[in-house]
């Protein structure tokens, strides 16, 4: 049984077959490994301040056995992180984005991150963007 705060972890990606990463309500990304039964190492509120609307993250995507992070939150916020011993280092903002970021995934070669973008969150109604429009965006990585 693995246990971290007492939040809700609304999004989870895989690093290795041992090494895992989550995002959720707090706004808190964690590094957790599969011999520990809490995380390993946490970025508290990565896409904001306590109190401000919007620090939840939403979605979460790393590159298989790679090093690569990339965090979406609900303003459009796409954040790219780095695992580098054992810790997560901010490298990098994506901006341009407007709405629910819901979904992230790197491709196979990792060159490139979709992201799926919506007026609502996926995991609710309780809010709107109405200028978001839904849909996907291709962000090409350096």
């Amino acid at each position: 049984m693995f246990q971290g705060s007492n939040a809700t972890i609304d999004c989870l990606a895989l690093l290795s077959e041992e090494i895992w990463v989550t995002g959720g309500e707090t706004g808190d990304i964690q590094m957790w490994h599969f011999q520990k039964k809490k995380p390993t190492f946490c970025v508290p509120l990565a896409h904001g301040k306590k109190g401000v609307n919007c620090n939840w993250i939403t979605a979460i995507a790393a590159v298989k056995f790679g090093d690569l992070i990339a965090t979406g939150s609900c303003d459009g916020n796409i954040k790219l992180w780095q695992v580098k011993d054992n810790k997560i280092i901010f490298m990098k903002d994506i901006p341009g984005i407007v709405g629910f970021v819901n979904s992230l995934k790197f491709s196979a070669s990792g060159k490139f991150l979709v992201a799926g973008i919506g007026q609502e969150p996926s995991l609710g109604r309780w809010s709107k963007i109405k200028e978001a429009k839904n849909g996907v965006s291709v962000i090409a990585l350096e």
